[in-house]
């Protein structure tokens, strides 16, 4: 484990509508809080960001409803295990395996036929752990360099990608771009990326939905990322921005400061 710590984790969302969605299906959570114990702190936090499948019934419900079963079984079996004393976010990957299993059962027998993308960021201490579903993002954006993308998107385009038939720049315009081939409730099984890292204090974290991604642009989104502006001023600039592109789609962020 790293020898610098971070204190704090402070958080600024962003989120709306958009221009043409008749309804909001995107979700998001944020949660934080400080254990002390033997004379140190110990920092936590759990962000979520759940886009309903639009292409799926009730895209919206099933946003919700994953967010509210995930953090049940996040309060009920993963926190207590926080404060009986344990540090290290790979201590926890089973349980956030086990937890999302469990929502994606829920999900998928409450409301059928539906689906949502899922990313969770879970900051302890110095240590990162993200699960992973669908085409949400989690960036990590160190202090002293560029953004970092840590998840990559269950996508058709990024597999079509992957394979080498079409390039990046192609996938941006192809008309399959928002085939998601993984998500949380569509079907009885789920298959998410779940991993682990560290990081400084002072680097921070974004989550967002493809419809932030996906419509700002990547040099703008450097570019409002790197500004010296507070993570309020930048996830009010971000959805503002993607509205001004169109707003195609529905629009949310969360940005996290670690201190």
């Amino acid at each position: 484990m790293s020898g610098s710590s971070a204190k704090r984790f402070i958080f600024s969302m962003g989120h709306d509508i958009g221009k043409i969605r008749p309804v909001n299906e995107d979700a998001i959570f944020a949660f934080t809080s400080q254990v002390m114990r033997f004379d140190s702190i110990v920092p936590i936090g759990l962000f979520i960001i759940a886009d309903g499948m639009g292409g799926h019934a009730n895209g919206e419900k099933a946003s919700a409803a994953a967010i509210t079963e995930f953090t049940t079984e996040f309060f009920s079996a993963i926190y207590p295990k926080i404060m009986n004393g344990k540090k290290s976010a790979e201590d926890f990957a089973d349980s956030f395996q086990a937890a999302i299993e469990r929502t994606n059962t829920a999900v998928h027998r409450k409301i059928p036929n539906s689906g949502t993308t899922f990313s969770a960021l879970f900051l302890i201490g110095s240590q990162y752990l993200v699960l992973h579903i669908g085409d949400s993002r989690v960036y990590r954006l160190p202090a002293e360099s560029e953004p970092e993308l840590l998840t990559k998107d269950h996508t058709l385009v990024q597999m079509m990608i992957d394979l080498g038939e079409i390039s990046e720049e192609e996938g941006k315009s192809h008309p399959r771009r928002n085939v998601i081939l993984k998500s949380v409730g569509y079907d009885s099984a789920v298959s998410p990326d779940v991993f682990s890292g560290e990081f400084l204090p002072g680097d921070r974290f974004l989550l967002c939905c493809d419809g932030v991604w996906s419509v700002v642009g990547r040099e703008p989104l450097n570019e409002i990322l790197t500004s010296d502006t507070t993570i309020r001023e930048q996830a009010e600039k971000i959805v503002r921005t993607a509205n001004e592109n169109g707003g195609p789609d529905n629009i949310s962020c969360v940005l996290v400061q670690t201190e």
